[in-house]
């Protein structure tokens, strides 16, 4: 895959989304009853803003998640509605006017001319 090409995987991402959404949870109900000394504030601080990093990760993952379905909603209608466009045109051929068929009609007697001079 080269520098600019993006590949992105659904399910990674559902699983980092969920391991978000796990370890928000872990850290409100299961933190402060595993350590008990004086930096138990400080580290009961840090473990709030981690909380609060996990749930904005998770939003943005479900935020970038929504806009990649978006995308490629868009390009799937946008590639049927050409395909249509393209199947229903592709075999059309506009109705020729009139001097147009005065010119192919000239240009063919032109051509079957050149050879009235060989013997039948």
């Amino acid at each position: 895959m080269s520098d600019n090409q993006k590949n992105i995987n659904p399910d990674t991402l559902s699983y980092v989304n969920g391991s978000f959404d796990i370890l928000e949870s872990e850290l409100k109900t299961n933190f402060p009853d595993l350590l008990e000394s004086s930096a138990t504030e400080t580290i009961q601080n840090a473990t709030e803003f981690l909380g609060e990093l996990a749930k904005e990760m998770k939003d943005t993952i479900e935020s970038l998640d929504k806009f990649l379905c978006d995308v490629g909603d868009t390009f799937r209608n946008a590639d049927e509605s050409m395909a249509n466009s393209i199947s229903q045109t592709m075999y059309t051929k506009a109705p020729a006017t009139v001097s147009e068929r005065h010119y192919r009609k000239k240009m063919a007697e032109i051509h079957n001319s050149q050879f009235n001079d060989f013997p039948k």
